[in-house]
């Protein structure tokens, strides 16, 4: 009986590989980094954040919780590895919410649905939060709502000089969370239309949270920003 112990690295995450007598028996993912951790792997996935809220709140453990997600396939993927990776991406991301923001989660609306997924992403990820601080807040606040390539570029260039793994990355690394940091803002209804213009990505808008994602966001200091709303006093901002 042999074991293995072998280490690949796939965009931003170090996957440690264990293999017993030549067959893969585990193997577990760490990211390189917390600041733009997890971000190559998925998207918002809102629905999918939802079933494993139901399921944690069901049996109360995280470890149970992921070996019924990937053993039933819960999340639907193709293969299991794909099943893995994203289980625990979207895992990670939840574990940053409090018990009550979970049940929202599980049980809310889809507004609500939404704000307690992206909550989670805002709390996991710094890139994502300290965009939406830096740069879509101030732009809201400005009364220049437009959202412009040149924004996001001076922005990621300004966050290269501050994070050498960041500038680090390949050019597809950098092409693949551009296009999910997008694509969560336009999910979430940050960003809204069509480009008019080969220069602009879209308009800024603020999040409309309902009165039960206020009250459990209330706490959270800066990530509230991550709405684009200056402070729950100021309602719309």
């Amino acid at each position: 009986m042999i074991f293995i112990i072998t280490y690949i690295t796939f965009f931003n995450l170090r996957i440690i590989i264990i293999l017993k007598d030549s067959k893969c028996i585990n193997f577990e993912m760490f990211s390189k980094t917390k600041y733009f951790s997890g971000l190559t792997v998925t998207d918002l996935k809102p629905e999918l954040t939802t079933i494993i809220s139901r399921i944690y709140l069901k049996v109360g453990s995280w470890e149970k919780t992921k070996s019924i997600v990937i053993k039933n396939n819960e999340l639907q993927t193709r293969s299991n590895s794909t099943g893995i990776r994203l289980e625990r991406e979207l895992r990670q991301r939840l574990k940053n919410l409090s018990e009550q923001q979970l049940i929202l989660l599980a049980k809310g609306s889809i507004n609500d649905r939404l704000a307690m997924t992206w909550l989670g992403v805002l709390k996991r990820i710094k890139l994502v939060s300290e965009l939406s601080h830096e740069l879509l807040l101030e732009k809201i606040e400005g009364s220049d709502p437009i959202l412009r390539r040149s924004d996001m570029a001076e922005f990621y260039k300004k966050k290269e000089k501050q994070f050498s793994e960041f500038k680090n990355l390949s050019d597809t690394s950098h092409k693949r969370i551009n296009s999910i940091v997008l694509s969560m803002l336009r999910e979430m209804g940050l960003l809204v239309g069509e480009s008019k213009t080969k220069g602009d990505l879209g308009t800024l808008q603020r999040y409309n949270l309902s009165t039960q994602s206020r009250e459990l966001i209330d706490k959270e200091g800066e990530i509230y920003s991550g709405f684009l709303l200056k402070s729950i006093n100021k309602g719309g901002g």
